[in-house]
C-alpha cells in the first residue's frame, strides 16, 4: 500500500511506552500454596471504620492461611497495635515462617519488623501500589464487609455494633466451602468438620436462662435477648434494656421471629410489643409521652382532709339527676344526715 516497512518490529519505542504504558498484567491460574497449615499467612488491616464499636474500635485485622484460607480476625483502635495481635499469633502458631502483606509503613518498618526478624519469621511484603498481589487477604477483607453489611442491616442494628458483624462474618466464613481449596477451610485447619448445629440467625430472638442465684422464686427463669456472634464458650448476646453484651450457653433461639430492635444514643425499639413486653416506653408515640409529661405532675395531689365531705356530697349530687324523698331514704343513715343538715340550712337561709 505504499507504506514503509519497519525492519525491527520488535524494537523499542520510548515515545510509545511514556505515552501508553499500563499494568503488567497479572498471572492467571492456580499458583502454588503451602501444603501444612498456618506456615504462611495473608495479611491486611481494614479501616479507619466510622463510626467506631462502642469499645472505640476503629479497624480490624484480617490474618488468612494460605493453605487452609481459615480466617482470624481481630479488631483494634490503632494500625500499630498489629504489634500486639502478632506477638499473641505468633506465639499461638510457632510453624508461621512467612507474613505476606502490603508495604504499609506498620508491617515493612517499625516494631512489627524487628520482632518478626527476631522470632524468625519472614515478612513479604509486595510492592507499592499493587493490591492485587496481596489478593488473599483483599479479597478475604471484601467478603467480610459485604457480608457483615448485610447481617446489619437484615437485624436493624446501629452500624456501631459492626465489630460483631464483622466476627459473625469471619466465623461464618471458615464454615463455607472454599472455592480455591475445594473444601471449608475450619475442617483443612483442624482436621475434623465443624458443628453446624450450633449456627443460628444473626440478631433473633435469644432467651437467656437466668442463673438460680440471680433471680428470687417467682421471678422469671429467662430473659430475651438478642443474638449478636459466637463466642469460644457459647454466645454473645445484647440486652437491649441495657445495652450491655453477655456470653451465655445456656440459651434458646426463636430464629422465625425477629423484634427488630434498633439501639442509637441508649436504645430505641421499633417493635411496640417488645416495648409493652418489657414496659419501655414507645419513643415514636410523641402523644402519649407529652400527655404524661403535662399530668405528670398533678398524679400525686393529695386533697385536704376538710373537703372530703363536700366531694361525698357532690358525688350524690352528680349521681343522681332529681332527688326525691324516697330517693334520700333509701341512702344509708350517715348520708341521710347530710341530707337533711343540707335541707335545714337551706331552709333557714330562705327565711
Amino acid at each position: 500500500m505504499g507504506l514503509p516497512v519497519s525492519e525491527s518490529p520488535s524494537s523499542f519505542c520510548e515515545e510509545c511506552v511514556i505515552a501508553k504504558q499500563s499494568n503488567t498484567p497479572m498471572s492467571k491460574g492456580p499458583r502454588s500454596r503451602e501444603h501444612l497449615p498456618m506456615r504462611m499467612v495473608h495479611i491486611d488491616i481494614c479501616g479507619p471504620i466510622d463510626p467506631p464499636t462502642r469499645e472505640g474500635k476503629k479497624y480490624f485485622v484480617t490474618i488468612v492461611d494460605d493453605f487452609s484460607r481459615f480466617c482470624e480476625l481481630h479488631l483494634i483502635k490503632h494500625k500499630s497495635d498489629i504489634l500486639e495481635v502478632f506477638k499473641l499469633f505468633i506465639k499461638q502458631n510457632p510453624d508461621l515462617y512467612k507474613i505476606r502483606c502490603d508495604n504499609a509503613k506498620e508491617y515493612v518498618s517499625g516494631e512489627l519488623a524487628r520482632y518478626c526478624k527476631k522470632s524468625g519469621v519472614m515478612i513479604d511484603p509486595a510492592p507499592p501500589y499493587s493490591p492485587p498481589l496481596n489478593g488473599v487477604a483483599e479479597r478475604a477483607n471484601r467478603y467480610i464487609l459485604q457480608k457483615a453489611r448485610a447481617l446489619i442491616y437484615e437485624a436493624k442494628l446501629p452500624k456501631s455494633y459492626w465489630g460483631y458483624a464483622v466476627q459473625t462474618a469471619a466465623y461464618l466464613k471458615n464454615r463455607i466451602p472454599n472455592q480455591t481449596v475445594g473444601n471449608l477451610p475450619f475442617e483443612l485447619k483442624y482436621g475434623k468438620p465443624p458443628d453446624l448445629n450450633i449456627i443460628k440467625v444473626f440478631g433473633c430472638d435469644a432467651y437467656m436462662r437466668v442463673p438460680d442465684n440471680l433471680r428470687k422464686k417467682l421471678d422469671s427463669k429467662s430473659k430475651k435477648m438478642i443474638f449478636i456472634g459466637y463466642s469460644t464458650m457459647g454466645y454473645r448476646l445484647l440486652d437491649p434494656v441495657t445495652n450491655r453484651v453477655v456470653v451465655s450457653r445456656n440459651v434458646q433461639f426463636n430464629e422465625e421471629k425477629k423484634k427488630y430492635i434498633s439501639i442509637q444514643d441508649g436504645f430505641s425499639i421499633e417493635d411496640k410489643d417488645l416495648a409493652k413486653e418489657e414496659g419501655i416506653p414507645d419513643p415514636s408515640d410523641t402523644e402519649s409521652k407529652s400527655y404524661e409529661e403535662n399530668t405528670r405532675h398533678r398524679r400525686n395531689v393529695k386533697l385536704p382532709a376538710k373537703l372530703n365531705d363536700y366531694f361525698v356530697y357532690e358525688a350524690n349530687v352528680t349521681t343522681l339527676d332529681s332527688v326525691s324523698f324516697e330517693d334520700i331514704e333509701a341512702l344509708p343513715k350517715e348520708e341521710q344526715i347530710l341530707w337533711k343538715k343540707a335541707m335545714n340550712e337551706e331552709m333557714e337561709s330562705l327565711n
